[in-house]
């Protein structure tokens, strides 16, 4: 029974999920995906005009609204609010960059249009 517990624990790092980010980011129709893993959770978000951001939060947290940095590949860098809908893997993103440039973003099985 040990050998199983110590198994199963080895085995939970490397467990993820993942869920369809859909939204404009600087003006542009934009998309990526979020991953949530016992380490951490990413995201990485392009538009149409070539601009690709990517992020950390705490997937950890059972919080509804987490806090997020994100970074572009052309230098700008912001801040992003994730509000999550209650069943944690759904839900709305904000993201200001430090140029004032904005994103709005859904996630999970939510439709923009309906959102924003």
């Amino acid at each position: 029974m040990k050998r199983l517990a110590l198994l199963t624990v080895l085995a939970i790092p490397s467990c993820s999920y993942s869920v369809p980010i859909n939204g404009q980011f600087d003006g542009e129709p934009a998309q990526g995906t979020a991953t949530a893993a016992l380490s951490g959770g990413t995201f990485q978000v392009v538009n149409t005009a070539g601009l690709s951001c990517t992020g950390t939060y705490d997937a950890n947290t059972t919080a509804i609204t987490i806090p997020a940095k994100a970074t572009c590949n052309d230098g700008r860098h912001g801040n992003a609010i994730i509000t999550r809908k209650t069943n944690l893997i759904s839900g709305t993103v904000i993201v200001r960059l430090n140029d004032g440039s904005t994103g709005e973003f859904v996630f999970g099985d939510l439709q923009f249009d309906q959102e924003f």
